[in-house]
């Protein structure tokens, strides 16, 4: 058969013209995603030696690992519940990946707690004193119940993450997805001022339980009590004021004002929890602790977010199941 296509006329394809700006913001979407990979990096690192060679003996220590762990599961929670990929590959990389962070800060913990409480018993066993020698004993089991609660905390506060998330995905409909997915007549569907009241009275509710239970808890003195007590309160708190953060940075409309609103709430929320171990457990004097473990939380999480969002990502609402 003759090839009949050099005697067709050829089409010429249009020429799409593509401004600077659109060229710049094209070189910076390359440039946000290099640092999530950065990002995703800095956490790999950060927990192989947290398991190997790093521990959280220092307050310092212990505020930036917290503050990490708790970021990791944070951005895990929004992998498992809101990524649009198999369900089968979040869950079953979500329920790994925050077990393995989990883990890895339990051991760190441990380790360093280990580490003090062998050196107060040595220094109680060289000034020949029994009873400080048993008293450094029983804080050495005590403190490994301390680790234990933050290490359970940490994979908790995945868990308590994610209830919130499934619920506007499996009722909602809402995932992630690139911004020109979403339908002009879906946009006013969008989280909006109804729903940020409703979000409003939600944590004051919670804040007003808060502070009718806490004064009234009879527990124990025991340091056992105590690791009880920092568990819950890093779970309610902790996985309370990052739900915020998350929308403010996927939400369609009204982003500077759920910006301004994640902020507040980090601020209630972080006084809430130091007066909560105060009433608890009377627990005082360490208020820049937990101050630098929710703010170093609050720019871990958000940073990459927002580094996914100036690359078009946000909560869309098509029909995709789950």
């Amino acid at each position: 058969m003759n090839d009949v296509s050099k005697w067709l006329p050829e089409v010429e394809e249009p020429y799409v013209e593509v401004s600077p700006l659109e060229s710049f913001l094209s070189i910076m979407k390359i440039i946000a995603g290099v640092f999530l990979g950065g990002i995703l990096i800095f956490f790999v690192v950060y927990d192989i030696l947290l398991a190997t060679v790093l521990e959280v003996g220092s307050d310092a220590e212990a505020q930036i690992t917290l503050g990490v762990v708790f970021a990791q599961v944070t951005l895990l929670a929004v992998w498992t519940s809101l990524a649009s990929v198999a369900l089968i590959t979040r869950v079953g990389t979500g329920i790994g990946m925050a077990a393995l962070v989990a883990l890895v800060t339990l051991v760190s913990v441990v380790r360093a707690e280990n580490a003090e409480n062998a050196e107060n018993a040595e220094n109680a066993e060289n000034a020949e004193n029994a009873e400080n020698a048993e008293n450094a004993e029983n804080a050495e089991n005590a403190e490994n119940y301390i680790a234990l609660s933050i290490g359970a905390a940490t994979f908790v506060i995945w868990i308590a993450i994610q209830v919130p998330l499934w619920c506007i995905r499996l009722f909602g409909g809402w995932r992630l997805g690139l911004q020109k997915q979403v339908k002009l007549e879906q946009q006013s569907t969008q989280f909006g001022l109804q729903q940020l009241l409703i979000w409003t009275a939600a944590v004051g509710l919670w804040l007003g339980i808060a502070r009718f239970l806490l004064p009234n808890l009879e527990m124990g003195g025991g340091r056992t009590e105590h690791a009880l007590i920092l568990f819950c309160v890093f779970v309610a708190f902790n996985s309370l004021f990052a739900l915020p953060i998350v929308w403010a940075a996927l939400t369609h409309r009204l982003f500077l004002l759920w910006l301004v609103v994640s902020l507040v709430c980090f601020v209630v929320l972080s006084i809430a929890e130091i007066y909560a171990l105060w009433f608890a457990v009377g627990m005082s004097g360490e208020d820049e602790l937990f101050w630098v473990i929710n703010a170093i939380q609050y720019v871990a999480v958000i940073v990459p977010l927002l580094l996914l969002r100036f690359c078009g990502v946000r909560l869309v609402r098509d029909g995709v199941p789950v």
